[in-house]
């Protein structure tokens, strides 16, 4: 990723799918690559893309970058994962996992679409395992029904309870300092005691 002038953080998946989707970005390494490869190998590829599989070889090729151009659309990264990583996305945002994997890739664009969309009081979508994580991701208590789950998330919206569970340690670590607080501790701790020193 270095080498290629991109972004070298993040998880050993993100670092795959930045690796994936730069390949396929229709730089001079893919154009390369591309010329480089046989008639069945550039069929290979397009029948993965759900692309037209006749012509020349060159006409391949263009269908190849003209595919490649498209992968900049919102949602494009989840058609380069595995099974077992779209599983995985999925349970990190508490929603269903079952299903093939044109399903779970249609429910992580939906998931997107409406994360851009939840703003306060609009968590009666989501579903309880969602909820859930939410509020142990900020530190708060996380038992009970789905409305006592969606008032606490409301009310935690009105607080900084939830721009502290976003901040790195290190920050959470100095605002404590500030305050002359404790600064041991873990994340949830960090953030619990904040919001105790907000109260």
């Amino acid at each position: 990723l270095n080498n290629r002038g991109e972004d070298t953080s993040g998880s050993k998946d993100e670092l795959v799918r930045r690796l994936q989707q730069s390949d396929r970005s229709g730089g001079s390494t893919t154009n390369r690559y591309y010329d480089e490869m046989n008639i069945k190998e550039l069929h290979d590829e397009l029948e993965k893309r759900g692309e037209k599989v006749s012509g020349r070889k060159q006409e391949l090729i263009g269908r190849l970058r003209n595919n490649d151009k498209s992968s900049d659309k919102p949602g494009y990264e989840y058609e380069l994962m595995t099974h077992e990583q779209l599983h995985d996305e999925l349970e990190k945002r508490g929603e269903k996992v079952s299903g093939r994997k044109q399903e779970l890739i249609d429910r992580l664009k939906t998931c997107d679409e409406s994360d851009d969309l939840v703003t306060e009081g609009e968590y009666a979508g989501r579903t309880n395992r969602w909820l859930r994580q939410e509020l142990r991701l900020r530190g708060l208590m996380f038992s009970g029904n789905k409305d006592e789950l969606i008032q606490r998330l409301t009310e935690d919206d009105n607080t900084k309870g939830h721009k502290y569970s976003s901040m790195p340690i290190s920050d959470l670590q100095k605002e404590l300092n500030n305050r002359g607080e404790d600064t041991s501790g873990s994340k949830d701790e960090l953030v619990r005691r904040l919001q105790q020193s907000d109260r």
